[in-house]
């Protein structure tokens, strides 16, 4: 509508939305938005004429710096109020972790992930923004009437500001300083142990949960090599031949290229029982059926329990 120099009123906007939204949609909607992102719109009630009637009506008006709104514009202001509302939702996570014992902190850019404790559908509606009114006109024709609406202009400007109970939210359960039996260093050392872990987790970055998940399937993708080199009775395949046979077998849908990092990982940490051989134009891997099969699992559960206790 803005392109076409038409004026986006809420009553234009309204069954667009739902239509693709597939849901109600309120000014109290609008009000969220430009408390989340304050600069997107200028608001103003118009008076439109229709069928010689005057009516008013909210006409939203997006702020940009050109006349057209092109597809970079929308992707920026998509990506302007995701990461406004997303640093709101912070805020809330950043308290909840300061009501915990003993409290955590952590810088937001450093978040990768939530708390597990920390209850995301129950962080408050977002705060709804004040929208121009819509202009009323009355007519007095006596003193009676001249009170009352002085008396309703009065009570409809003294309002409460909303204040978010986060107590309320995030409710502390009380906690003991000791339990019957356990001395109460020991409690603290658990619960600092407890801090300790959720904070790395929170902070894990996407590459070491890569990591992790790759170390994960080691020793099941192992023991599938196994059994593969096993019933083919040969020492050495083709890497086609393996990948093609793995991705086959194996429950979770790896693609040949996953599928080929995840051996090359498992050859890297195994010396000796799984080698890869380029003959020509060809690579061929070579297992050492020799080896003890569980002496090899061992140390790739090994191997993922350790980065358990690094991460």
């Amino acid at each position: 509508m803005h392109n076409r120099q038409e004026a986006i009123t809420f009553k234009k906007l309204k069954p667009a939305v739902e239509e693709l939204a597939k849901r109600t949609f309120h000014k109290s909607h609008l009000a969220q938005i430009k408390s989340v992102y304050p600069t997107a719109y200028e608001f103003a009630q118009r008076k439109f004429k229709t069928f010689a009637q005057e009516e008013w009506d909210l006409v939203l008006t997006p702020t940009i710096k050109t006349q057209n709104m092109t597809t970079q514009d929308l992707l920026a202001r998509r990506r302007q109020f995701h990461g406004a509302l997303l640093d709101k939702v912070k805020n809330h996570h950043t308290e909840f972790l300061s009501s915990l014992t003993p409290p955590l902190v952590i810088a937001k850019h450093n978040l990768t992930r939530w708390h597990p404790e920390f209850a995301l559908e129950k962080v408050p509606d977002v705060e709804l923004a004040s929208l121009p009114e819509t202009p009323t006109t009355e007519i007095h024709t006596s003193g009676k009437q001249i009170l009352e609406s002085a008396r309703r202009l009065f009570n409809s400007n003294v309002r409460n500001s909303p204040v978010t109970n986060l107590g309320a939210l995030f409710e502390k359960q009380e906690q003991t300083t000791t339990v019957k039996g356990i001395p109460e260093a020991l409690l603290r050392k658990v619960r600092e142990k407890q801090a300790s872990k959720a904070l790395m987790a929170m902070t894990k970055s996407a590459e070491k949960e890569k990591e992790m998940q790759v170390c994960g399937r080691l020793p099941e993708i192992a023991r599938f090599v196994r059994n593969l080199f096993v019933t083919e009775r040969k020492a050495v395949l083709p890497l086609d031949v393996v990948l093609e046979k793995l991705g086959n077998s194996y429950r979770t849908n790896l693609n040949k290229s996953d599928m080929e990092h995840h051996l090359k990982v498992i050859s890297t940490k195994v010396p000796g029982w799984l080698v890869f051989h380029k003959v020509r134009n060809c690579v061929f891997i070579k297992l050492d059926k020799n080896a003890d099969l569980s002496g090899v699992l061992n140390k790739l559960e090994k191997l993922v329990t350790e980065m358990k206790e690094t991460q």
